[in-house]
């Protein structure tokens, strides 16, 4: 189910009229944030507002976010029968028609949300090494941006090679992120995660479980992390909006078998998502 917002209201429909002119549709000139619901309520919708503000300021687009954002992602679930269980809400910035060489949005920018039944994420992936780096100093790196066609085609290599997913290394041999999660990695009972400046996105659930380590005295470190220092910690684990955190059981023929780290945070994310979704349901 998608509707979208133009001229200060939003529509329902079964496509999108987006212009063939459109540089989100043709060049990838667009922000998207994906939003875990939980028995129809966004979690931590403030927090990926915030990021998506951010991400609009640098690219000189100011807010074009509507205000009433919540309660319309609320009814969106409400009318898909979403209003029960784990549901993924995709939020997403088209830039609209304009010159080539102008980031500027466009009069026909588009705003639009989509929202679908979420399956229950794995017990555990797999992961291997990406085949291209991952550069640190990109105008995009930190941004989520619309610009996603080199993480599909990493993410399929992996599949195509038995991973679930592959790990991002950038120009200095660091540890960046994976295609679609950030990686976390647990040594001596204390979080490694990779410093925002490897060229990784500031995950909002990757900031959420250094919230909740810290509140329940486990260590977390900003740590630059090369292969090996992935390949002989104790738990490696990865974080997205609509998984939370996930075991990795091996990357490339490394496996991990201790998962205490992992378990107790998942438990903790599970709370922390569950009683903001809740919280901010009316």
């Amino acid at each position: 189910m998608t509707r979208y917002w133009r001229e200060n209201e939003w529509h329902d429909a079964d496509f999108l009229p987006m212009s063939p002119t459109d540089r989100g549709l043709t060049h990838g000139l667009g922000l998207f944030e994906t939003i875990l619901a939980i028995d129809g309520s966004p979690a931590l919708l403030d927090r990926h507002l915030a990021r998506m503000t951010t991400s609009c300021n640098r690219l000189g687009w100011g807010n074009p976010l509507p205000n009433n954002l919540r309660s319309a992602i609320i009814s969106q679930l409400v009318a898909a029968e979403l209003d029960q269980g784990r549901a993924r809400v995709r939020l997403a910035i088209s830039a609209g028609s304009g010159q080539l060489a102008c980031p500027s949005l466009g009069p026909d920018y588009l705003v639009w949300i989509t929202v679908s039944r979420s399956e229950d994420p794995p017990a555990s992936i797999t992961l291997s090494k990406a085949p291209f780096v991952h550069p640190s100093h990109s105008f995009l790196a930190g941004v989520k941006s619309a610009s996603y066609a080199e993480n599909i085609l990493v993410l399929n290599n992996a599949r195509q090679g038995g991973f679930d997913d592959a790990v991002f290394f950038n120009e200095k041999n660091l540890i960046c992120e994976t295609t679609t999660s950030n990686i976390v990695a647990v040594n001596d009972d204390t979080l490694h995660y990779p410093p925002d400046d490897t060229g990784c996105l500031p995950g909002i659930t990757r900031t959420l479980i250094i919230e909740l380590s810290e509140k329940n005295g486990i260590h977390a470190s900003a740590s630059p992390m090369t292969e090996s220092d992935l390949m002989t910690c104790d738990e490696v684990f990865i974080t997205s909006a609509i998984r939370g955190p996930v075991r990795v059981s091996r990357y490339e023929s490394t496996n991990y078998s201790k998962t205490t780290i992992t378990h107790k945070l998942r438990e903790l994310w599970q709370q922390a998502v569950t009683a903001d979704a809740a919280r901010n349901k009316a």
